[in-house]
């Protein structure tokens, strides 16, 4: 049987995925021991965000006008902040815990954001293929990627206080890419309407990135 290197090549990619989330699990486990005491692992935004995750994922109710986020006047997180990470981390735990009912949050959100992070390595990989047209480009291209400190520094765990860096950025990064993925695509589509499609494809990922980091607006700017 004729062998098929697109197949080939994905499995590489897919070995490759899997390695960088482990290794970004195994740096979680070696810095501090995941249990549900969260105090002092956190620092700055990351406690911030944490704090709403957390409230989702039991159930809390989180208010209208939260004068804890912002004293006195109180702030509305839905309206003047970005909440679909939380949102998501926090209903997805819920879900898990149909099943894993013993997992701590904290636990549970180190493993997520290893694992969703690492979809960068996909997309990278067939935003190549496509620029490329090369299956030993976007091989390169893509294990340079994987293996570029920049692109997990912030999100290990930093040396003493902090458990992870809990990022708006490592949410919303995946989307921006699958975006520019989608543009890409619907450029060198020559069907109008398979471009048009891309096209909404591509405006549905920007959009779900601006609820879930501010700074997306640089990257459609940029676009623009």
């Amino acid at each position: 049987m004729k062998k098929n290197p697109k197949l080939l090549y994905l499995a590489l990619v897919f070995f490759l995925y899997l390695f960088i989330s482990f290794f970004k699990i195994y740096h979680f486990n070696q810095l501090a021991h995941l249990s549900d005491n969260t105090i002092g692992i956190f620092e700055t935004e990351g406690a911030f965000q944490y704090r709403y995750s957390k409230m989702i994922a039991t159930g809390e109710q989180i208010p209208q006008l939260d004068k804890k986020a912002q004293w006195p006047e109180g702030i509305n997180p839905f309206s003047k902040l970005t909440m679909l990470m939380p949102i998501v981390h926090g209903y997805t735990y819920r879900a898990f815990r149909l099943i894993f009912p013993k997992m701590p949050f904290v636990m549970f959100l180190a493993y997520f954001i290893c694992f969703y992070t690492s979809l960068n390595i996909f997309i990278v990989y067939y935003t190549n293929r496509l620029l490329w047209n090369n299956l030993n480009s976007a091989l390169f291209s893509t294990i340079f990627f994987a293996f570029s400190w920049s692109t997990f520094s912030r999100l290990l765990p930093s040396q003493g206080i902090s458990l992870f860096n809990y990022n708006l950025e490592d949410f919303a990064l995946p989307l921006i890419f699958i975006s520019f993925t989608f543009v890409l695509k619907g450029l060198l589509e020559k069907r109008p309407a398979y471009s048009l499609c891309w096209g909404i494809f591509s405006g549905i990922m920007v959009t779900l990135s601006f609820y879930s980091w501010h700074f997306t607006v640089v990257y459609f700017s940029v676009l623009l």
